[in-house]
């Protein structure tokens, strides 16, 4: 188990990632990555999260028996990765729904 913070936001790098399995719960033989923030502790007050070391930006990954070299590559890769562009409302589609579209980089 590792635990380490992002400087941008941790649910891009969660995006990211492809060979490393998203999970709610930790513990297999695959891969796997949480934030905690949103996860396990999102009913915790901020203030009692962060004091228990539990920050917005922290990620948890739990090793699994992948090759070491392709779970560099693949964290690395996301953690390179230009942030996600925001979603922004546009017109409504024929249906009359609004359609969430990627808005500019930024805003």
């Amino acid at each position: 188990m590792i635990a380490f913070e992002v400087y941008g936001d941790p649910h891009d790098v969660i995006a990211g990632v492809r060979l490393i399995t998203p999970a709610v719960s930790l513990g297999s033989v695959d891969t796997l990555i949480q934030h905690p923030a949103s996860i396990s502790h999102r009913i915790v007050a901020e203030g009692d999260r962060r004091s228990a070391g539990v920050s917005d930006r922290l990620l948890r990954m739990s090793v699994g028996l992948e090759d070491v070299e392709d779970l560099w590559r693949d964290l690395t890769q996301a953690l390179s990765a230009p942030p996600a562009a925001p979603l922004r409302a546009a017109a409504p589609a024929a249906s009359g729904q609004p359609v969430a579209v990627p808005g500019p980089a930024g805003r």
